[in-house]
């Protein structure tokens, strides 16, 4: 920019750079993970009995689930063995939903997906500065 112009903005709006206002959407993505993840009932998603059944096959049995023992069988199994490390420490420590802390594990990797692709964006189109951000609203 000119620095004409620049002098007219606000300080603020000069400090605006393309990588804070991605990092901003990123807590913004987390701060709304978070508050659906302690707000929601770990139970009420439509499949959450799906995702539990894989998580207690991976932790409790020690090993995958076949075809048949629940739905979700063909996932990649690390989500569901760091949530299922979470719901049995969960139940270790006596939480009333055990499951919770496997719901807040979702905020960490919701941050994670968004500053993933923002990176990506940024790597693939570096002449496009505002690019990743759009990418990074769009998650």
């Amino acid at each position: 920019m000119d620095d004409a112009v620049l002098s007219r903005l606000p300080a603020a709006a000069v400090r605006l750079t393309p990588e804070r206002v991605a990092r901003g959407i990123a807590i913004l993505s987390g701060a709304l993970a978070l508050w659906n993840a302690l707000t929601y009932p770990s139970g009420a998603g439509y499949d959450a009995a799906s995702h539990r059944e894989y998580a207690d096959f991976l932790v409790q049995h020690h090993r995958l689930p076949y075809r048949n023992e629940t739905p979700e069988y063909y996932s990649p199994p690390l989500y569901y063995a760091l949530a299922g490390i979470a719901d049995w420490l969960g139940r270790t420590v006596g939480l009333a939903d055990e499951h919770k802390l496997g719901q807040l594990l979702n905020v960490p990797v919701v941050v994670g997906a968004v500053l993933l692709v923002a990176a990506l964006a940024r790597l693939l189109w570096p002449s496009r500065r505002w690019l990743p951000v759009g990418a990074a609203g769009f998650v």
